[in-house]
């Protein structure tokens, strides 16, 4: 049987800090600037009057065992994730606070939801393409739906 996770990053198994840090209801996350491979997190103060040693910024993929970790450091509330997302993916992010107490205690923000954008802009997205009697067709790039317009007919497929 493995042994019970500790509640601290000189643990091993780091992925215990997310799993049994408590929830710091007042502590609000916000995410913005959200592209098809990167946003940004931004989080309120520390609500508990505990100095804190560091911040970890948790982004784990819906329906995948695929996490990120990164760390943000004190005095910022606010971490860029770079273009390392996953195109039109959904995300759960939340973050960490490990306080710089006895036992190295961990707390949690409450987790946001979001979802990456599909990529590209619509002008990049759309084809002109011609079917074998020379009528443009034009193909938008949506995952969800595929729309072709032949001349006066619209099609969805």
């Amino acid at each position: 049987m493995q042994a019970p996770c500790k509640n601290s990053l000189d643990n091993d198994d780091r992925s215990c800090l997310f799993c049994l840090a408590p929830v710091v209801p007042s502590w609000n996350i916000t995410i913005t600037n959200i592209t098809s491979s990167s946003l940004i997190v931004k989080w309120s103060n520390f609500p508990l009057n505990i100095p804190v040693h560091r911040f970890l910024v948790k982004y784990s993929e819906r329906n995948s065992s695929i996490s990120l970790v990164f760390q943000s450091p004190t005095g910022n509330n606010t971490h860029r994730s770079g273009s390392v997302l996953k195109v039109f993916r959904s995300y759960e992010v939340k973050v960490i606070a490990e306080t710089a107490t006895v036992g190295n205690r961990t707390y949690s923000s409450e987790t946001a939801s979001t979802r990456t954008d599909e990529g590209g802009t619509l002008q990049k997205c759309i084809h002109g393409i011609r079917d074998s009697n020379e009528n443009k067709i034009m193909r938008k790039c949506r995952p969800w739906i595929l729309k072709i317009i032949v001349e006066k007919y619209q099609y969805t497929v």
